[in-house]
């Protein structure tokens, strides 16, 4: 997820623009980014003026990585998703 948002660092990209770029479905994809934006590594912001039948009843939500998570994604490498490192309920990294 970090690569899809720093592959364009100045743009902002929406939900499904992120999904698209990562083949990650909403239900893995929205809290992987609320665990990037409380770790201060990605921004997001309501387009409020953005309502109506493009994209839907409510406002599109814009994310794009702030300068440390930038420049976290440049140091981390990519990962198969079957090898990645995730953290379990106790915080402990697992496999």
């Amino acid at each position: 997820m970090l690569n899809a948002l720093a592959a364009e660092p100045n743009t902002e990209l929406y939900g499904l623009e992120i999904f698209e770029r990562t083949g990650l479905l909403s239900g893995t994809t929205y809290p992987i980014l609320l665990r990037l934006q409380r770790d201060g590594w990605v921004h997001a912001r309501w387009d409020r003026e953005q309502t109506g039948r493009q994209h839907g009843p409510s406002p599109p939500h814009y994310y794009h990585l702030t300068h440390r998570g930038l420049i976290q994604a440049r140091n981390t490498p990519v990962e198969h998703p079957h090898t990645a490192w995730s953290t379990d309920h106790a915080g402990k990294r697992t496999r």
